[in-house]
């Protein structure tokens, strides 16, 4: 009878020791997971410069060079809320085509200039909504406009031809980390419009 008295209570007390193992653990883990919270709640506070580089290039469909590569630097601060944006182009005049009349009446197939306007091409980009993550990493939103005249782009009314290029998305990114934002072909010349997108923690 003693021995099995003796039983009982070494499983009573190994149990009540496999609880006590049980509790203690539900109790670190939730001290984990609240110091967690903790550290994204100061993380989301902290206001961190950051430097932005974006590299706009395009690649010919036939040879696969490169045939221009135009690079952007943008300073950003997460967790600001503000946004940051960089406008860089130019104005390109635009003849207005015309038809004349001749007694009141339009003149059949001909043509002739009338008022000048003109037309922003350029590049756009905007960063927006820059916030800190876990681990490290930054989250953005980005978005890129990129516009340019053909160099032998002209319609049969002696015009020149646009084309345009526009790209947004929610990007993230480590310290030193570069990616390829996107990529796509021009459906006109075929060269492949490519855009890498890099992020640099500012000290």
């Amino acid at each position: 009878m003693k021995t099995l008295k003796t039983s009982k209570i070494s499983v009573l007390t190994a149990c009540v020791f496999v609880l006590a193992l049980g509790t203690l653990a539900h109790g670190q883990d939730q001290a984990e997971d609240a110091a967690r919270r903790q550290e994204a709640v100061r993380q989301a506070t902290i206001v961190t410069p950051l430097r932005v580089d974006v590299v706009i290039s395009r690649i010919s469909a036939e040879s696969g060079e490169t045939i221009s590569r135009l690079p952007y630097t943008l300073l950003v601060n997460a967790n600001d809320g503000n946004i940051t944006t960089l406008n860089m182009g130019a104005e390109v005049p635009v003849p207005t085509m015309m038809t004349p009349t001749v007694d009141g009446k339009p003149a059949p197939n001909v043509l002739q200039t009338g008022p000048v306007t003109y037309r922003s091409v350029g590049t756009n980009i905007n960063i927006r909504q820059v916030r800190a993550l876990e681990g490290g990493r930054f989250a953005m939103e980005l978005r890129i406009e990129d516009s340019s005249v053909y160099d032998e782009g002209q319609n049969q009314r002696g015009a020149p031809v646009f084309r345009s290029f526009r790209a947004s998305n929610n990007i993230v990114l480590r310290d030193g980390q570069s990616i390829e934002f996107t990529a796509a072909a021009d459906r006109v010349s075929g060269e492949v419009v490519r855009a890498e997108v890099t992020l640099e923690v500012l000290e």
